[in-house]
């Protein structure tokens, strides 16, 4: 495909529909993905979800572990 751009295509979630637009609106069956900080996404509500509460007992079990393990200790030494 030497010279040649490919088109972008889409796929409808609802229909599967296969279509070439620049918007996220979809010909056939009218469906729109939510838009979330200016970006579409194809997670429905039910993919919506609170983070799960981490107590701190656990963070504390995890410092131990990364103050003696070779990749937690050099990580460390790179980002600092």
């Amino acid at each position: 495909m030497t010279g040649t751009k490919p088109k972008p295509m889409k796929r409808c979630v609802s229909c599967e529909y296969l279509f070439d637009a620049k918007e996220w609106i979809y010909p056939k069956c009218g469906f729109t993905p939510n838009v979330r900080s200016g970006f579409p996404t194809f997670v429905d509500a039910a993919g919506d979800f609170e983070p799960p509460e981490f107590h701190q007992a656990v963070f504390d079990e995890i410092m131990k572990v990364e103050a003696h393990n070779f990749y937690y200790r050099a990580r460390q030494s790179l980002i600092a």
